[in-house]
């Protein structure tokens, strides 16, 4: 049993930071001959339960290829490993920042925004291609196993599947059948196949999808339900709000027939920075279509009523007494025409509006809801998404 303050070769465990699926983890002290303050870092320690025997020739040959594979920002540095007792013992960095799993649970069970979940994406993605690269197949990725660094993902416990079987011969048979976590893992991982680098794109395909919907494609009771949901199934229908593009990376990720998913973590992501850049492209049109310039000062913003005042009277109106509307005025205006179903000239006194006060969430908001009745969901969400920043920044 391991405790605080018990020694392991030239590393004092400081404080247990938590338990995966193959060993518990522990933060541990280095001390060092030529300073007073050591150096933290993270033991990995997997046991040998069934007492089979070790081994140790397979564990050295592992963590060299490990040692070699850390030397990448998206992945967690392994420094060294050896047998302890009855445990294999991984020394890695320690990261600070950490998991992905947190920061989701901190996010309302996803990324706080569809550039953060690319951004994430595409850094775990180059951390594969590193691995894959090496012929290592991480084989358990999950949120739980991204550390994050500053904001930036970093791999950790690649490979510990494979590295579990050589360890140990009693763990070899009670993972035949398969290795990982059920809600990340592609059909072909169920059973009894060569992992290839499709296992790990499938399961960033389901962190990806889990970052823009809080959710996960395939869920179950058990693990039962979950695998029949994962063989069988069609992936749950993303939010709407989701680009088209984006939600192509994920349906490629998780087609049932590895054959047909992206080969590579590169492949995968390179689709994903075209996908990105045609969705950011078609953002900053919308962006600049809607938006008159904010900075109107207030002669700019008076004229422009005057303006708009003129051209909003109907014929036989008295032009002389009544005041200029206002945005308010405009957005009424704009409501009433709504639900008559004049949805153009809804949109022209929202506009209208807009452009008295660009800091009126409603208006921003009942433009959405109009192109949402007209179909044309994807660019009512970027008024949909202004509102909602403009509620947060008034409140």
């Amino acid at each position: 049993m391991l405790d605080v303050g018990e020694r392991v070769r030239e590393y004092t465990l400081k404080r247990f930071l938590g338990s995966g699926n193959f060993g518990d983890v522990w933060l541990a002290e280095k001390e060092l001959e030529l300073s007073d303050e050591g150096i933290l870092f993270a033991l990995k320690f997997l046991p040998d339960q069934g007492g089979a025997g070790i081994n140790g020739e397979g564990v050295r040959n592992e963590v060299k290829t490990w040692i070699k594979a850390g030397n990448h920002p998206n992945i967690v540095r392994v420094y060294d490993g050896f047998i302890y007792g009855r445990y294999l013992v991984i020394v890695s960095e320690y990261v600070e920042g950490g998991s992905m799993r947190e920061w989701l649970e901190a996010n309302q069970k996803k990324a706080p925004s569809m550039e953060k979940a690319v951004e994430m994406l595409r850094g775990i993605l180059r951390g594969l291609a590193h691995l894959h690269a090496r012929k290592i197949i991480h084989r358990d990725l999950k949120p739980e196993n991204i550390l994050l660094e500053d904001g930036a993902p970093k791999i950790t416990d690649f490979g510990v599947a494979r590295m579990v079987e050589t360890f140990s011969q009693s763990a070899a048979r009670r993972l035949t059948g398969g290795a990982g976590s059920p809600l990340y893992m592609p059909p072909e991982a169920f059973g009894e196949n060569t992992p290839m680098p499709q296992l790990d794109t499938w399961s960033a395909g389901v962190m990806f999808y889990e970052m823009l919907s809080g959710s996960w494609p395939f869920e179950g009771s058990n693990m039962y339900a979950i695998f029949a949901e994962i063989t069988g199934k069609d992936p749950r229908p993303l939010p709407a709000s989701v680009p088209q593009q984006l939600q192509a990376i994920i349906t490629t990720a998780l087609l049932k027939d590895a054959a047909q998913r992206f080969q590579t973590a590169e492949q995968m992501r390179e689709a994903l920075d075209k996908a990105w850049a045609t969705v950011a492209e078609r953002q900053q049109w919308l962006s600049e279509t809607i938006s008159d310039e904010d900075g109107q000062d207030k002669e700019e913003q008076k004229r422009a009523a005057e303006e708009t005042e003129q051209e909003s009277k109907l014929p036989g109106e008295s032009q002389a007494t009544e005041e200029p509307l206002s945005a308010e005025d405009f957005f009424d205006r704009g409501e009433e025409c709504y639900d008559k179903k004049d949805y153009e000239g809804a949109i022209q006194n929202y506009n209208k509006a807009i452009k008295l006060n660009p800091q009126l969430a409603d208006a921003w908001l009942g433009i959405g809801i109009v192109l949402d009745a007209q179909e044309k969901t994807h660019e009512g969400m970027h008024y949909v998404k202004k509102a909602i920043e403009l509620e947060k920044e008034n409140a």
